[in-house]
């Protein structure tokens, strides 16, 4: 078999044994019977909630784009988010439509470096809201973090995290590969191209007033975030409180970005059902709200792959000089 045979070889055992896993820890009779009890009020309220979420997310790519001197319509980028969302049904990841979304808009822009650091800078802020997020739940749940899994999660987000800061803070080691590497034809032309992207992650880094602004949206995309699982265990008469929600959260988005399963099936129920026992909600329960946050993401996905095939020429794209925020005027020197 070639490499991607064996990826998808490795990533289908892994989703097998995900989902064994997740059988053994569950009652199936007691799925039906929560979610036979059904609240139809806060189901109504737990759907009308993503798109408000979808907004907040938008309007911080939209900001990080427009540091990067691409005009872009917050309207286009909206559909195109929707149609990311899409993609990451198939992607062995919860982010893998990024690609997606990075060619479609790197293509119709021009500009795929500044394009790609956008989307990336707007998932690498999110999961630092998340880890501070699991900082101060430690403070009021320490037992959770203890747990192996969980302690795993976090460390391996902590350590991505600390590698993307040194990426984005210290130019010499790429600098230095390229000197040493730079006569072998696809070695150079890899390193010029990180060097183009690590330049492009240089207009935030320069920036302490726009990062601190992205920051902020992340931290409230992060409360909706809570509120979307609150809202989704009460649409089955279940009673977490919002704090206790803000708790698992972190390893709950962590384990989602794992690209480990086919398509990222299993995951999200995989964590639910780790977490939710932690909360005094049992495992069980906790499946069939993954369940119905499941068919939400399903559905915002699917109005993705409506929409952005028969919206994507209504927008023309732009990179108007002064496309860069206010906020980026503040520079370091």
């Amino acid at each position: 078999m070639n490499k991607k045979q064996n990826g998808f070889a490795i990533r289908l055992i892994v989703t097998i044994l995900i989902v064994i896993s997740i059988t053994r820890m569950v009652k199936w009779d007691e799925i039906v019977a929560v979610m036979m009890n059904a609240n139809i009020t806060y189901i109504l309220l737990s759907v009308a909630i993503v798109p408000l979420m979808v907004g907040v997310s938008v309007w911080k790519w939209h900001v990080l784009i427009k540091a990067q001197g691409i005009g872009v319509s917050y309207w286009k980028l909206y559909v195109l988010y929707l149609y990311g969302n899409f993609f990451n049904n198939f992607f062995p990841t919860s982010v893998g439509g990024d690609i997606v979304v990075w060619y479609e808009l790197g293509a119709s822009t021009n500009r795929p470096t500044e394009t790609i650091a956008s989307i990336f800078m707007n998932r690498f802020t999110g999961l630092v809201v998340v880890l501070l997020g699991c900082i101060i739940a430690m403070v009021f749940n320490f037992a959770f973090f203890r747990d192996f899994y969980v302690a795993g999660a976090m460390g391996i987000a902590a350590l991505a995290s600390g590698l993307v800061v040194w990426f984005i803070s210290d130019r010499k080691i790429l600098e230095g590969s390229i000197r040493k590497f730079g006569g072998i034809r696809i070695v150079k032309k890899f390193l010029a191209s990180l060097r183009k992207f690590q330049e492009a992650l240089n207009v935030y880094r320069r920036s302490y007033g726009l990062v601190i602004y992205v920051m902020a949206i992340s931290l409230i995309y992060y409360f909706m975030m809570a509120i979307n699982i609150y809202l989704g265990a009460k649409a089955f008469n279940l009673k977490p409180s919002l704090l206790n929600v803000i708790i698992v959260l972190p390893f709950i988005q962590i384990v989602q970005m794992l690209p480990i399963s086919l398509g990222g099936v299993g995951l999200k129920e995989w964590s639910y059902t780790v977490a939710f026992p932690y909360i005094g909600i049992s495992s069980s329960a906790g499946l069939s709200v993954a369940l119905f946050v499941r068919v939400k993401v399903l559905l915002i996905g699917m109005s993705g792959g409506f929409l952005y095939p028969l919206t994507k020429h209504i927008w023309k794209d732009g990179t108007p000089g002064n496309a860069t925020v206010s906020l980026n005027k503040e520079r370091i020197n």
